[in-house]
């Protein structure tokens, strides 16, 4: 889990767009991750990411902020 904190938008009603990007040159390493977020408030939000092979991902996680 990884808590995401932002400046306080004033509401928790907000969709997260979320891009994970390949950083490495073994793409079929970097796509064996799944993710989900939760726990929203009005300057924060946490990631859940799950591995799905034992091998070393380099990933980076981007996002932007919708409000609803």
């Amino acid at each position: 889990m990884i808590p995401i904190t932002f400046p306080d938008i004033g509401t928790n009603n907000y969709t997260v767009l979320c891009i994970t990007n390949g950083n490495s040159s073994n793409l079929g390493f970097d796509n064996d991750v799944t993710y989900v977020i939760g726990d929203q408030t009005s300057n924060s939000f946490k990631v859940y990411f799950s591995e799905h092979y034992n091998h070393t991902q380099n990933i980076s996680f981007k996002y932007f902020i919708i409000p609803n």
